[in-house]
C-alpha cells in the first residue's frame, strides 16, 4: 500500500512536468529489484483528473486583473453609447420641433434659408462635376461628343451659371456682407443667382422671359436676310433664297429640302459668318442670348459647335429617350417656346431640327445659327409668347 502511494506521487509529478508520454493501455513499470509491480490504466486516469483539477484551480486563482478591467470597460462603453444615442435622439427631436416653430413664426426667413441651403448644395455638386468633366476633356483624348447627354449639358451650362452667381458669392465672403447681399439676391434671382437657387415656378417663368427677349430679335434678323438677298450673285441660289424667305413672310415655314438647297449661301456666300454685316452679327447674338460687346463672330462659331455637339449626343442616345424637362430645354435652346406643348409636338420640332443639323458641317455653322427663325419663326407658340404681356 505504501509502495502504491509512493508510485502514485512519482507518477503525478512526472505528469505535471510533461516528461513522459502515457499510453491508454496498461503501463507496466518494472522494479530493478526482484518482485516487480504493475501500474494499471485506472491509476493513470485518476492522475490525469487530478492534474486537470489542479490546472483549473490554478488558472482561476491566477486570473489577471486586466481581464476584469476589460470586461468592466466594455460595460462602461456600452452605457456611454446608450447615453449618447439617447441624447442624440432627443436633440434631433428638439431641432425638428424648433424648425417647425421657426417655419410657423418666421415663414419668410425660413423660405430664404431653405432656398440658399439647397441652392448652395446643388451648385457645389454641379460645379464639382463640371470641373471633373472639364479636366477629363483637357487632360485626356476624350472629345465633347463622347460625353453623355447629362455631362454635355452640364459642360455647356455651368460657365454661364458660375458667371451669374459668382459676384454674389464673392461679395458675400466679405465680413458681414452676406447680411446685405443674400436678401438682395433673393429678390433679384434672375440676375444675381443661378438656376440652382430658383424654384420650379421661377424656372418656368424665367425660361419664358429669356425666350421672349430672343423672339424680339427674330423679325430684325429676318429683315437682315432679306436686305442681303440682292447681294447674292448666283441667280439660282438667289431664287431659292427668295422662295425660302417668301415662305417665312407668308406665315409658313420652308421644308427641309428647301433649307438644304441654300446651304452654300451659309458656307461661303452672303450669309456666312465672315460675310454678314456688323448689325446682322449683333442681331444674331441677341437671338442666341449672347453678349454683343466682344469677339462676336468667334463666339457665334463656338455656339454653333455647341449646338452641333449636343445634337450628335442626342441622336446617339435617341430623341425619344428625352424626358419632358429635357425636351423643353432642348426646344428653348433651339428657338421654340416649349411652354404648354405636348411631348409629341416638341419631338416633331426636334426631329425637324435634327434632319437639317445632321447634314450641316462646320463651314456652314451660320445655317445652324439661323435655323431657329427658319423653322420656328411662325410657330403659334412663339407668337403667343411674343404678344403676351
Amino acid at each position: 500500500m505504501l509502495r502504491h502511494m509512493v508510485i502514485s506521487d512519482i507518477m503525478a509529478s512526472l505528469l505535471r512536468t510533461n516528461a513522459l508520454n502515457y499510453s491508454n493501455k496498461v503501463i507496466k513499470l518494472t522494479s530493478t529489484k526482484p518482485g516487480g509491480w504493475m501500474f494499471h490504466r485506472n491509476d493513470f486516469h485518476r492522475c490525469q483528473h487530478q492534474m486537470a483539477h489542479e490546472k483549473n484551480t490554478k488558472s482561476t486563482d491566477n486570473k489577471t486583473p486586466s481581464d476584469a478591467s476589460i470586461i468592466d470597460a466594455s460595460k462602461v462603453i456600452k452605457k456611454k453609447e446608450s447615453f449618447v444615442n439617447f441624447v442624440s435622439s432627443r436633440l434631433l427631436h428638439f431641432l425638428d420641433r424648433y424648425q417647425k416653430l421657426l417655419e410657423k413664426k418666421f415663414p419668410g426667413a425660413m423660405t430664404v434659408y431653405r432656398v440658399f441651403v439647397i441652392g448652395f448644395k446643388d451648385f457645389s455638386i454641379d460645379t464639382k462635376d463640371y470641373l471633373v468633366i472639364k479636366n477629363r476633356i483637357v487632360m485626356s483624348p476624350t472629345k465633347v461628343v463622347e460625353l453623355s447627354k447629362k455631362d454635355i449639358d452640364l459642360y455647356y451650362r455651368m460657365p454661364g451659371e458660375i458667371l451669374r452667381v459668382g459676384p454674389t458669392l464673392l461679395i458675400s465672403a466679405l465680413p458681414f456682407a452676406n447680411y446685405i447681399v443674400f436678401p438682395i439676391a433673393y429678390y433679384f434671382p434672375k440676375k444675381l443667382l443661378s438656376s440652382h437657387f430658383w424654384s420650379l415656378q421661377q424656372k418656368s417663368q424665367f425660361a419664358q422671359e429669356f425666350h421672349k427677349d430672343k423672339l424680339l430679335n427674330y423679325r430684325p434678323l429676318l429683315r437682315h436676310l432679306q436686305f442681303s438677298l440682292e447681294e447674292i450673285k448666283d441667280e439660282g441660289l438667289k431664287s431659292l433664297a427668295k422662295d425660302v424667305l417668301h415662305d417665312l413672310g407668308s406665315g409658313s415655314h420652308p421644308t427641309v429640302e428647301k433649307i438644304m438647297g441654300i446651304t452654300y449661301l451659309f458656307e461661303k456666300e452672303r450669309y456666312s459668318l465672315k460675310a454678314i454685316h456688323g448689325p446682322h452679327v449683333k442681331c444674331l447674338c441677341s437671338v442666341h442670348s449672347m453678349n454683343r460687346l466682344y469677339l462676336k463672330r468667334s463666339r457665334l462659331y463656338d455656339r454653333a459647335e455647341m449646338l452641333r455637339s449636343i445634337d450628335i449626343v442626342i441622336r446617339r442616345e435617341g430623341i425619344s429617350n428625352l424626358k419632358t424637362d429635357e425636351l423643353k430645354n432642348a426646344c428653348f435652346l433651339r428657338g421654340l417656346n416649349a411652354s404648354n406643348l405636348r411631348n409629341e409636338e416638341m419631338l416633331d420640332y426636334l426631329e425637324t431640327w435634327m434632319s437639317v443639323s445632321q447634314h450641316v458641317e462646320s463651314r456652314a455653322n451660320s445655317l445652324l445659327l439661323h435655323l431657329p427663325i427658319l423653322i420656328s419663326y411662325n410657330h403659334p407658340n412663339n407668337w403667343a409668347l411674343l404678344r403676351s404681356k
